[in-house]
């Protein structure tokens, strides 16, 4: 009767344990990503592989439930590899095992998706920011440093250094977004007070656009004498603006 009643309201008789249907997962997922999709996958399914894999590994994915999540919280918090997890860690991984999850439903190895109490946090904690007086001795001695870099051969390293860092201070994108930015990404708008530049960035959290702070395009414009200078033309569209000469 039970195995009746689960059929009737949507189960399968074709039960699986978690382990099994996060191999599938991981195998469905890497095969239909795309490349700028796999790094943004790559961190989700490391989360969730990491330790709920060990914990829920041999159980059916039916019998896990609200208990059974309350649970391995609490064992995960006495269970890691490197740090204690925090709350806001902890809440990272259950949105990634909610992928998974998801991914179970579509595939009607359950037929509803399980309640996952979120653990409390403090708000967001977010990392100090440099004060007007730290910013400008960085940006003072950033120059000195760049010049200096000509006497011992790591000019054009320093050089470009100087710019990402500027870069990324005046438009907000990630380190992620900006190691695959290319010059096919920026493009002009025009605003009220002038014309801005725009990029369109991809990273873990997907596609988006971000605003460069006035005057910062000029960061852009170096990087792209730079490389027109040592190429003999114009870079093509499609090259990644920050590269190494080293690897590519």
């Amino acid at each position: 009767e039970e195995l009746y009643f689960h059929v009737k309201s949507g189960g399968s008789l074709q039960t699986k344990t978690y382990k099994q249907v996060f191999d599938e997962w991981k195998s469905a997922t890497n095969r239909t990503s795309s490349p700028d999709q796999k790094n943004k996958w790559d961190g989700t399914i490391s989360r969730v592989e990491t330790y709920s894999v060990e914990f829920f590994g041999p159980i059916n994915i039916e019998r896990i439930g609200r208990k059974e999540f309350a649970e391995y919280w609490e064992w995960r918090k006495s269970n890691y590899k490197r740090t204690l997890p925090s709350n806001e860690t902890l809440n990272r991984e259950r949105t990634a095992i909610l992928a998974l999850l998801r991914f179970c439903l579509e595939r009607s190895y359950i037929t509803s998706l399980p309640t996952i109490p979120k653990t409390e946090t403090n708000g967001i904690s977010r990392r100090s920011t440099f004060t007007k007086e730290e910013w400008r001795k960085i940006t003072r001695n950033m120059r000195e440093w760049v010049k200096e870099g000509k006497s011992v051969g790591k000019w054009r390293d320093r050089f470009v250094l100087q710019q990402y860092v500027l870069i990324l201070a005046n438009t907000g994108i990630r380190i992620g977004e900006a190691r695959h930015l290319r010059w096919s990404d920026l493009r002009t708008v025009q605003t009220m007070d002038g014309t801005r530049l725009i990029g369109d960035v991809r990273g873990k959290t997907g596609r988006r656009e971000v605003a460069f702070q006035k005057g910062s395009e000029d960061y852009i414009k170096r990087l792209y004498d730079l490389r027109s200078d040592e190429l003999g033309h114009k870079p093509d569209n499609d090259e990644i603006i920050f590269l190494s000469r080293k690897t590519g």
